[in-house]
């Protein structure tokens, strides 16, 4: 018994205190325990109420902190929307630019089809023959549209070539520019005749007939229509630049730029000469 008392002397004293304290509560005079019941009120509101308040705003900025977030990720979830719109749109402008420019060129090739007295066959630039010296398209229509070999290919800015060769379905044209090209020509302004030759970089050189001829910078070259393949007076290009001997004065280097530019070619037309004959087309032609 004393060694339990000794272990629990301190609880037993609590015990004691809270007895003694509950007995005073409940023996008091009634006024007594109405003072003591607001005297523990009073400090415990006092304890209670900031405490009440500092929840209260921690809870309402937590709340507004949340709000915050939650908007800020509704806006940028539209902000990506919008960019992902705004890139569609843009694509969607850049290939309506593409159409618009494809129809102006087919429009100028269809004013241009209708001018020529010649009957002519439209075709477009499939491919680009991969060669790093000679220069040659090939086009979508061959023998069956009746496109042979030798007939004159141009657009709008004047000639580009002639075929070369012809399959039923397909033709390799030979561009002015092409070392192997060669056209008799003429210098508008003064009448005199050469022959203009491909360099191979997109330029071409003439060579005038007669040497003393009159000749200078930005002269436009047309076809002669001597050879019997390029009709007279198609726009070839023109002069940009001349090279003279400095005791003759001639010029020994004429360089021509042709009208056609030879890199961004799409789209041709492809002269039918009315005299040429129907074309049979063998097996040995087709390979």
């Amino acid at each position: 018994m004393t060694g339990f008392l000794h272990r629990n002397w301190g609880k037993i004293i609590i015990f004691l205190v809270m007895l003694g304290a509950l007995g005073f509560f409940f023996l008091a005079p009634l006024t007594w325990r109405q003072s003591l019941s607001e005297f523990i009120y009073s400090k415990t509101q006092g304890i209670y109420q900031p405490l009440a308040r500092g929840t209260h705003s921690a809870t309402q900025w937590t709340s507004q902190q949340t709000d915050f977030i939650l908007r800020q990720k509704v806006l940028n979830d539209e902000v990506v929307n919008l960019q992902k719109e705004n890139a569609y749109l843009v694509k969607q402008l850049h290939e309506f630019q593409f159409q618009v420019k494809d129809l102006n060129r087919y429009r100028h090739l269809l004013g241009l089809k209708e001018k020529l007295p010649h009957i002519t066959v439209a075709a477009e630039v499939i491919a680009v023959a991969p060669s790093n010296y000679y220069m040659t398209l090939i086009l979508n229509k061959g023998t069956l549209q009746k496109v042979i070999r030798n007939q004159v290919v141009l657009d709008n800015d004047g000639v580009i070539g002639r075929i070369l060769e012809a399959s039923p379905r397909t033709s390799k044209v030979l561009l002015i520019a092409d070392q192997r090209s060669a056209v008799a020509v003429m210098v508008e302004r003064t009448g005199s005749r050469a022959i203009l030759e491909g360099m191979g970089n997109g330029l071409c050189k003439l060579t005038l007939e007669e040497p003393s001829a009159q000749i200078k910078a930005g002269d436009k070259i047309y076809t002669s229509g001597i050879g019997g393949i390029f009709p007279k007076g198609l726009y070839v290009g023109h002069v940009d630049l001349i090279k003279r001997d400095k005791r003759s004065g001639w010029a020994i280097l004429v360089r021509v730029r042709p009208a056609a530019d030879n890199y961004s070619i799409q789209e041709a037309l492809v002269i039918i000469h009315p005299n040429y004959p129907p074309v049979t087309v063998t097996p040995d032609d087709e390979s």
